[in-house]
């Protein structure tokens, strides 16, 4: 098996779509008020409270791969494969786009905040206290902090070679309960993908077997070849033919002498 044959890997990836928007939303909710007297330290513990809490608890248990927040794959009746698949979130390159993203996330509050007074007359939290607009935004950073999460140690794995998902240890429920994040509702039973074209695993390319027609096809082709080449002999050989009868009759017709008539006699 393949990591890409994971339907939820996929899934994973509409982050890239909607990491934009709610950054969108986060500009709309922070113009809803002023800046307050020391905006500085309000932007620091918003970002405290809204992503690095959460960095912190991703970076003890990461959140598992089949978790989409709300509804999740559930834990029992995974297969072998699935069960590696967790395993693998165990390296460091997962973890460490974890810190990244929250990083960045505190340089896009940063200039968000700044410029939120461009967009105020959208903001639907517009005439609003500050505390109000901070207190919003604090989901919105957990949400954007769970999809970068998620989004990086996605494409981390969908990366992943069959070798190294073959050799990563596979956890067992009890150990997905306990290191892994599983949020949602356990109603994700999305069947596996089938991959029509064998992946040669040591250059990566496709092989595409030729297209082989049906013995109905091919005994049509065959009838078909052999009346044009009939009906070529036919029309070859049909002059001669013509010129031979022609011939025939010639030298078959009898002559006709010419009858005297008794008066003539």
């Amino acid at each position: 098996m393949t990591a890409r044959r994971e339907p939820l890997l996929w899934l994973q990836l509409l982050s890239i779509g909607l990491i934009p928007l709610e950054v969108l939303l986060l500009r709309l909710v922070l113009a809803g008020a002023d800046l307050g007297p020391v905006p500085a330290i309000e932007r620091l513990l918003t970002w405290g409270v809204a992503v690095l809490a959460p960095t912190l608890a991703l970076w003890q248990r990461p959140a598992d791969w089949g978790s989409l927040l709300l509804l999740q794959r559930p834990l029992r009746g995974r297969n072998q494969q699935q069960r590696q698949l967790s395993g693998l979130q165990k390296e460091v390159v997962p973890r460490a786009s974890l810190l990244i993203g929250s990083v960045a996330l505190l340089v896009i509050l940063w200039w968000i905040d700044q410029s939120a007074v461009l967009v105020i007359d959208m903001s639907p939290l517009k005439g609003s206290s500050r505390l109000i607009t901070l207190l919003t935004s604090i989901p919105i950073l957990a949400l954007l902090t769970w999809q970068w999460h998620q989004l990086s140690q996605t494409i981390w794995l969908l990366s992943q070679s069959d070798d190294a998902l073959s050799q990563a240890t596979a956890l067992s429920e009890d150990e997905l309960r306990i290191e892994r994040l599983c949020l949602g509702l356990s109603l994700l039973s999305i069947p596996e993908l089938e991959i029509q074209q064998p992946i040669n695993a040591s250059n990566g390319t496709a092989t595409i077997e030729p297209k082989q027609g049906t013995e109905k096809e091919q005994r049509a082709e065959l009838d078909a070849d052999i009346g044009e080449r009939d009906s070529s002999t036919t029309s070859s050989s049909h002059p001669h033919g013509e010129q031979a009868d022609a011939t025939g009759s010639e030298q078959s017709e009898p002559e006709n002498p010419t009858e005297s008539t008794p008066g003539a006699e």
